[in-house]
């Protein structure tokens, strides 16, 4: 009963979704014309970013089709391998995290049974694609990374 409710809980669905939302999008822009692509993404709007390019990474040989990524509170875990996120961009993914965000401190940690977000504490990636940037001087709350962040 108690995993159901876990399962149907409306985090755990967007979660799932979010995840979904980004491999359906990988698979779009595999099949464009187009060649290059700039992904921007806040919270789970970032988690869709995070799951397009690993789809992308994992099933592309060559060139890139994601120039760079700009991620704004990560809903996403920082205990990844990254290897395929590293792969999937040819320039540059930027991570804007902070310490002082509540919603990804306490129910994204909650929500996900002890797992930190990369948006809270950063992915602290091997990778020199994979840059972190502390934003906690400037970002007091989950909602001010639109208006006090400025993209590179």
């Amino acid at each position: 009963m108690m995993v159901r409710g876990v399962a149907a809980n409306p985090w755990t669905v967007a979660h799932q979704r979010a995840a979904m939302t980004g491999t359906m999008l990988g698979d779009i822009m595999a099949r464009t014309n187009e060649d290059k692509f700039v992904l921007v993404g806040h919270s789970l709007g970032a988690r869709v970013m995070v799951t397009t390019a690993q789809a992308l990474g994992s099933d592309r040989l060559g060139e890139s089709l994601i120039e760079s990524m700009h991620l704004l509170g990560a809903a996403v875990a920082n205990d990844g391998d990254w290897q395929q996120l590293d792969a999937a961009v040819s320039d540059k993914i930027w991570n804007c995290w902070s310490r002082r965000d509540r919603v990804l401190k306490f129910l994204y940690r909650s929500a996900q049974i002890g797992a930190r977000a990369s948006g809270q504490t950063g992915f602290d990636s091997k990778f020199a694609s994979i840059n972190d940037r502390d934003a906690s001087r400037s970002v007091a709350s989950h909602s001010d990374y639109i208006a006090d962040v400025t993209l590179r």
